[in-house]
């Protein structure tokens, strides 16, 4: 679970060690990467998440996981994550051949996305079990300029969506629990949720995001991937992080009808849980059109779900038109419906 807004500005926003002149977008609400001057010709975007062991998922899985999620991170910039630090505090029940098959699928994942591996620190914690496996800190330079923050959305833009709602929560879900979700699926067509898992990187679509953006400079202003608390929490994100308004219609938003039974069985919301696997863009509505298009002839379903504005309130329509307050969700329920399906011992 993420910390709420309130603790990171009262807390660790006016307490950020000292004030480099070069640190040119530092921690805020909202705000996926940092960008750090390197010279007056160049920059460099950095992100931080934790790293993911989930032993149901096996090494290989957990691994895709903990390098993408952070790849995301870097990817909102417009560019691909050229260098990877990572601290691996590892379970103490892991064992070494374990480790090494997600070490040889963490490299695997790095060298088909061209990330250098540049040093970290790995050990065994004793007593440690969490799904967490440590951190990792993702870096890429880039000319000066040519990096994108989740803070530079504009009123009157307009809210592109790539995929679908909810993909993380629903692909880990349908494997973890397998036996509950094929009881789902009994007599019907069985969903590939593997195929789903390897939706989550937003690799593709935001470096598409980038190439169009060079030949039709200004029409991507921002970029912010749907991470915890599912497209409403990622809405409210971006529109405080930009200082403006926001409206979004749930009914536009897509989601898989395999996706609405799983769901319906944890009894969750697509629209409030970890939803990495979608990004969302603030796009010049003059280029919308052609950049939806653009990203459609390259294999990338996108949506129009809404828009930023300069009115009083964020809002947001639920699925049956009522007009609601659109605030972050500070505790995703994701969690709760995963921890209480282990209790029951679903399988």
């Amino acid at each position: 679970m993420k910390i709420n807004n309130d603790l990171i500005n009262n807390t660790l926003l006016n307490q950020l060690g000292y004030r480099n002149k070069n640190v040119l977008k530092g921690p805020s609400f909202g705000v996926d990467s940092s960008l750090i001057k390197i010279s007056d010709e160049l920059e460099m975007v950095s992100a931080s998440d934790p790293l993911s062991y989930l032993p149901k998922l096996g090494p290989e899985l957990s691994a895709y996981l903990s390098v993408h999620l952070i790849a995301n991170d870097i990817v909102t910039s417009g560019v691909s994550p050229q260098y990877f630090q990572m601290v691996l505090n590892l379970p103490e029940d892991m064992t070494e051949k374990v480790f090494q098959e997600y070490w040889t699928a963490i490299h695997y994942e790095c060298e088909k996305n061209k990330i250098a591996i540049t040093g970290g620190h790995t050990g065994w914690v004793m007593g440690h079990n969490s799904t967490v496996s440590g951190g990792g800190t993702m870096f890429a330079i880039a000319p000066k300029g040519s990096l994108l923050t989740s803070d530079q959305a504009e009123v009157g833009d307009v809210m592109l969506m790539t995929k679908h709602a909810g993909i993380a929560s629903t692909a880990i879900l349908g494997l973890y629990f397998p036996e509950t979700s094929k009881k789902l699926f009994k007599g019907e067509e069985p969903f590939d949720f593997l195929q789903l898992f390897h939706q989550i990187s937003v690799m593709r679509e935001g470096l598409l995001a980038a190439e169009f953006n060079k030949k039709n400079p200004g029409s991507v202003k921002a970029m912010h991937d749907i991470t915890e608390g599912g497209v409403l929490n990622a809405f409210a994100e971006f529109s405080i992080a930009a200082g403006i308004r926001c409206e979004l219609d749930l009914r536009k938003v897509p989601v898989l009808k395999e996706q609405w039974k799983l769901l319906d069985q944890f009894n969750l919301s697509p629209f409030e849980i970890i939803g990495a696997g979608s990004m969302l863009m603030s796009v010049n509505p003059s280029k919308i059109e052609e950049l939806l298009n653009f990203l459609n002839l390259n294999g990338i379903q996108a949506t129009v779900i809404g828009s930023f504005h300069n009115k009083e309130r964020s809002t947001y329509k639920d699925l049956n038109g009522n007009v609601m307050d659109l605030k972050p969700i500070e505790l995703d329920p994701y969690w709760k419906a995963f921890g209480n399906a282990l209790e029951k011992e679903w399988l």
